[in-house]
Formats: C-alpha cells, sequence, structure tokens
C-alpha cells in the first residue's frame, strides 16, 4: 500500500491478507504492493497493525462517504495492535483511500490507496446532439461505468478524432470541453466550437477514445449530425386595455418560432400555439381582456421538423379601461386547476384572510384517522357545491374535491357522501398541511400538523450501541443511554397569512418532556430517567412539507424494586415516560421494552 501520504510518518503500517487466518500476524503471510486494485463486485481483507502498541485503539475509515450499497466496510480488533479491515464492493466504480490511526491521532495515521475498476461497458449517444444559439454544440455520450468513475474521482483521458477527408476541412476545432459539471453517474457531456462560426454540418463522424488506468480502453464512432436549441429572447410592454407589444429579438439565420398566449390562472394542458414569425417585431397582440394577467410563451427551432424547442415565458398584465396597470406577477401557482377551480381558491383564500375568526388548526398522530367536513359547521344545513383544496410549500394548489366530482390525490382520502366528508382513514406524513374547503356561501380552512412519536429508539452503553436482543438480561443498576427523534410534519408557507403564524407559534413551542411518576401509588417503577437534552432540526422534507425533528438523549437506569436476591422480567414495558407536548396536546411514546434484570 502507498505510505507516502499527507499523514506524518508512523509507526501504522496497512497490508493486505493473503490468506484467510493469519496466525499471531508473522510478517511472513503479509503482503504490501503500492496500491490495491479490486473488482467492482469483491470482497478484500486487510489488516492494519501499529508496531508501538498504545493505549488508544485503532480505528478505520474511508477517505470520503460512499453509499453502503455501494462500499461497506467492516472492522474487528483483533488485539491491542492490529485490527482486521474487511471491504466489500457493490457495483461502486472509482478511487477513495483507506485510512488507519489510532483514536484521536488522525494525522499520524497511513493511507492506502484503493482503486476499484469494472468493465468499461458500452458507449452509446445519448440523443443527437444539440447546438446551442449557433455558437457552440453539445453532445451527450451514455456511459455508465465510465461516468460513474469519473464522478468518483477516477483519472480519465479522452481523445477525439473527427473522421474528415482532409485535414484541412475539419468542421470541429481539435480541442473540446469536457463538462464534467453536466454530466452524471450514467452520462458524459463534451463541448466543441465549430472551426467556421455558426456552421454546423450534418453528417460529421467523430471517433471517441476512453482511457483509465488498469481499466480496458474503450472506443466509439458517433454522427454528429447536430439539432439546434434555440433560445428566443423577447420583452413584453403593455399598451392599453385589450392590446400587448411583443418585442422579439432578430434571430439569423430565420428559423421556425411558435408562440402561445393564455390567461395565467388557465389549465395550459389544452392551450393553442401559432407560427410566429420572429423577425416581425414588434408586434401587437390585441383583442385582449382588460385587467387580466396573462402568460405568453414562445419556443423556436431550426426547422419545423426538429425535436421542440425549450419555452421561455413571461407574465404580464392588460391595464384597467381607466388606469394604467404595471406588470404583476402571481405568487400561487394554479396551473393545474380549471378556471372555475383557480377562481373558487381565490375566492375562498380572499375571504379567510379577512376573517376575523381564530384559525382552526389540529395536531394528530400519525396513523390515526380524522375527518375534514365539507360543510358549513354553523349551520346544519348543507350546500349543493363543495370544493377542498390544498396548498403546500412551494405554493402549488391541488384540488381534492370540486362541485362533488372527487379529483383522486392521496391513496388515504377517501370521499364519503354519507357523511359529506373527506375521511382521512390512516393519515400519512404527506398529508400535513393548510387545506381550504369551501362553497359559495361560506369558506373556511383547516391547518393539519402531524406528529410521529420516537421515530427511531436506539440504545447505547456509553459510546458502544446496545441490543437487548443480543443481551436479554443486565445488572440492577445498569445505566443505559437512549437516543431517540420525534418529528413533526407542517406547512406554514400558505397564502392564508393567520394560519402561517399560528402554525409557526405551535411548532415553535414544541417540546419533549421526561415524566416522573408519582410513587406514592405504589406502582414498581423499573427504570429511571434523567439529563434529558435535545436538539431542534428543521428542514423542508419534500415540496409538501416542512419538517421539524428533536432529537433527544437521556440517561436511563434500570432497577429492580423487589426485595433483596429477587429477579425482574420486565415483558414488552412500555416506555410511556417519554412525552411530546404540543399545542397543550400530550403524545405519549408507545416503544416497549423487554429484558431481566438481575439483582
Amino acid at each position: 500500500m502507498t505510505t507516502t501520504t499527507d499523514f506524518r510518518p508512523s509507526n501504522i503500517q496497512i497490508s493486505m491478507m493473503t490468506l484467510a487466518i493469519i496466525p499471531k500476524f508473522r510478517s511472513s503471510h503479509l503482503s504490501v504492493p503500492d496500491f490495491k486494485i479490486i473488482n467492482h463486485t469483491s470482497t478484500t481483507n486487510f489488516t492494519c497493525f501499529n508496531h508501538r502498541p498504545s493505549d488508544s485503539p485503532l480505528e478505520v475509515n474511508l477517505s470520503k462517504v460512499i453509499p453502503t450499497n455501494e462500499i461497506q466496510l467492516f472492522t474487528s480488533i483483533l488485539n491491542q495492535s492490529a485490527i482486521h479491515i474487511r471491504l466489500e464492493s457493490r457495483n461502486y466504480v472509482g478511487v477513495f483511500h483507506l485510512l488507519c490511526y489510532a483514536k484521536g491521532e488522525q494525522s499520524k495515521g497511513i493511507r492506502a490507496d484503493i482503486i476499484v475498476t469494472a468493465p468499461p461497458g458500452v458507449l452509446q449517444l445519448a440523443e443527437k446532439c444539440r447546438v446551442y444559439d449557433r455558437q457552440y454544440i453539445k453532445c451527450v455520450i451514455r456511459a455508465s461505468t465510465i461516468a460513474r468513475a469519473v464522478q468518483n474521482d477516477y483519472p480519465v483521458k479522452f481523445e477525439f478524432t473527427e473522421m474528415a477527408h482532409s485535414p484541412d476541412r475539419l468542421a470541429y476545432r481539435p480541442r473540446f470541453e469536457f463538462l464534467k459539471n453536466e454530466s452524471t453517474k450514467d452520462n458524459l457531456t463534451f463541448k466543441w466550437q465549430p472551426t467556421i462560426d455558426g456552421e454546423f454540418p450534418n453528417g460529421v463522424r467523430m471517433h471517441m477514445k476512453a482511457f483509465l488506468p488498469h481499466i480496458e480502453d474503450s472506443s466509439y464512432y458517433f454522427d454528429m449530425t447536430p439539432i439546434f436549441q434555440i433560445t428566443p429572447r423577447f420583452s413584453l410592454q403593455t399598451v392599453s386595455s385589450n392590446t400587448i407589444r411583443m418585442n422579439v429579438e432578430p434571430i439569423n439565420p430565420p428559423v421556425f418560432c411558435e408562440k402561445s398566449v393564455m390567461q395565467n390562472l388557465v389549465s395550459s394542458v389544452n392551450r393553442t400555439w401559432t407560427v410566429h414569425e420572429p423577425n416581425k417585431s414588434p408586434y401587437n397582440i390585441v383583442n385582449l381582456r382588460p385587467k387580466t394577467i396573462y402568460r405568453i410563451c414562445m419556443k423556436c427551432r431550426q426547422t419545423q421538423s426538429d425535436p421542440e424547442g425549450i419555452e421561455q415565458c413571461q407574465t404580464i398584465s392588460t391595464n384597467s379601461l381607466f388606469l394604467s396597470c404595471s406588470i404583476h406577477w402571481v405568487r400561487t401557482d394554479l396551473s393545474i386547476l380549471s378556471s372555475k377551480e383557480s377562481q373558487a381558491w381565490l375566492d375562498a383564500v380572499s375571504q379567510i384572510n379577512q376573517s376575523t375568526d381564530e384559525p382552526f388548526i389540529t395536531v394528530v398522530e400519525l396513523g390515526d384517522s380524522m375527518e375534514i367536513p365539507l360543510f358549513n359547521t354553523r349551520d346544519v344545513s348543507t350546500y349543493q357545491n363543495r370544493h377542498i383544496f390544498k396548498q403546500n410549500i412551494n405554493k402549488r394548489v391541488d384540488c381534492y374535491l370540486f362541485e362533488n366530482i372527487i379529483i383522486p390525490s392521496s391513496s388515504a382520502n377517501i370521499y364519503d357522501s354519507c357523511y359529506e366528508a373527506l375521511l382521512t382513514r390512516e393519515i400519512e406524513s404527506n398529508t400535513a398541511g393548510i387545506y381550504v374547503y369551501t362553497d359559495d356561501k361560506f369558506s373556511s380552512a383547516l391547518g393539519l400538523i402531524i406528529v410521529r412519536i420516537t421515530n427511531s429508539f436506539q440504545w447505547f452503553n456509553g459510546t458502544k450501541p446496545f441490543s437487548f436482543r443480543k443481551q436479554p438480561s443486565i445488572q440492577n443498576g445498569t445505566q443505559l443511554s437512549l437516543a431517540f427523534e420525534t418529528t413533526i410534519y407542517y406547512n406554514s408557507n400558505s397564502d392564508l397569512r393567520l394560519y402561517n403564524q399560528h402554525i409557526d407559534g405551535i411548532v415553535q413551542q414544541a417540546k419533549i418532556s421526561i415524566d416522573h411518576p408519582d410513587h406514592s401509588n405504589n406502582v414498581h417503577t423499573f427504570f429511571a430517567m434523567d439529563k434529558l437534552s435535545c436538539q431542534r432540526h428543521e428542514q423542508i422534507a419534500d415540496d409538501n412539507l416542512r419538517l421539524l425533528t428533536l432529537v433527544c438523549l437521556t440517561e436511563v437506569i434500570f432497577q429492580c424494586p423487589l426485595s433483596s436476591g429477587s429477579t425482574c422480567w420486565i415483558e414488552n414495558k412500555r416506555m410511556s415516560n417519554i412525552v411530546l407536548n404540543i399545542n397543550g396536546l400530550d403524545f405519549v411514546s408507545d416503544r416497549t421494552v423487554t429484558v431481566r434484570i438481575d439483582v
């Protein structure tokens, strides 16, 4: 193994095991190559030993974080001066370093260089090469093994040779760019400049070779006949209550462009595209509605037969009949709703924000069930038109029910026509949020917070993990540390301002406590819990949810309250001392412990 590293010289050495068992670690059974090459699906054993043993145990680590489904590291202590290492490679390709050092003395350890190889696989053009704004061309090569190796720091060299009849008539400059930042674990992306600006001929063939140390060379021929990616550039100006002026930058040579004009709140599924001549500028869009927000999009491609171009969109409002109006940007994304659904949502939000009533917030435990009413609870009469919406943290609105027509959005939500409610049979974490349920005469809303008690539950004896399955009996007075976490799912980023403030206030005051039972009732206490400490971590869980995690640690002393010489058998004893308090509600842990306490 390589021993000249950034570490200072030390007495620690890593060696590759050549035998399955090394009696007394005699040096005749060890080999020390300059580096170790292993296969992408293999198991390799090493030994790390300290020539001058100390009180500090040896520790082993990797130089980078690698997912366990690609590389797994196992260690076992052999004696005071040696530790066994087993590396299991599971489809990883790349380079990393194996580090071994005495605990607390990383700078005095040793580094072994590990190279993980695999067959290079087949190279393939992922799609036609694309020309961007007639300035350069990009080609994406599908090469899963090589791409993964590059992402994992494997040294690689690429060569490209244009297959031209004459070296004086090359279409592209020999110097190319490898775009590692745009490459993925499946694809490699390369960029070329044309020899003559703006010219990207058809039928150019390129020969690609990839060289990776200790991996077989790869060779591939591909066609660089391009498709053109053209970005239209335009500006909008409000002229009057029914006219918007569109200024388009000229594109040379001419290309095929289309434009779309639609009201911003109307679904874009069935919108109409019309041919637009980009060199016709300025262009007036007429016969529009006054005081209305429009979304105007444009897309271009080299020829009509090329794949669809990437659309560019802008939003602008026409003037009112009496006042001039500037551009308006709508915060809420209602693109997936129909115009009627959008109007119902906007009307409901407006009424709720103007209401002086206290916001209605419900806290529910994960796995419980509840119902969301779709009628006016202040009046026993119901209305024919019932609607329910939900807004996520990115301001996207989903419609679950509109005019008695159920719109499936989650397997947990079922409309019950008898109860005229949306019944959430089993609460899922992603159902938390702010719901608006409304009809023609009344608007209301519900903020839903979901809690999960003791999401994880792990015991430690000192700093080492402890398992009651492996050690079903302990001594009276044994002290263990218990680590656990509680999660709270919520959404406080809605257009409903009062609900946001109320939900934030509830979530910020959530806390974990340890309940100390009253011993006056002569109920036996089998463990004492003390020294609770918790940390708060807030993050965005996904597009629908915010997440507060309370990560806690407490000490637990196991005690047998029976007479001396007895043994306490604890079978599925609930850890009900752990309590989450949120919004005045207590949620008690349902985790259990099974153990025998020997006196």
